[in-house]
């Protein structure tokens, strides 16, 4: 169970100057390493939508709209 981010903080004030800086490092790292996933999956993403306007722009027969997309995905997936 997690504890609340009041009671994190008061702990991580109640620490020493030279553990509060190693602490905070610690969730830097933490964070610089969840920038550089989304980062990842942010530029996976952008290629999987420039290869589906390629293929989009090559035939216009792969376009749906949205009311027609919701529908097939409906009867695709045996949602109503």
């Amino acid at each position: 169970m997690s504890r609340p981010v009041e009671v994190l903080v008061q702990e991580v004030l109640s620490l020493s100057q030279a553990e509060r800086a190693r602490a905070l490092d610690k969730i830097i790292e933490g964070m610089d390493a969840d920038a550089a996933k989304q980062s990842e999956i942010d530029t996976a993403w952008k290629k999987v939508a420039a290869e589906r306007d390629a293929a989009a722009a090559t035939d216009p027969a792969l376009w749906l709209d949205g009311p027609d997309a919701v529908a097939q995905l409906r009867v695709e997936t045996g949602l109503k």
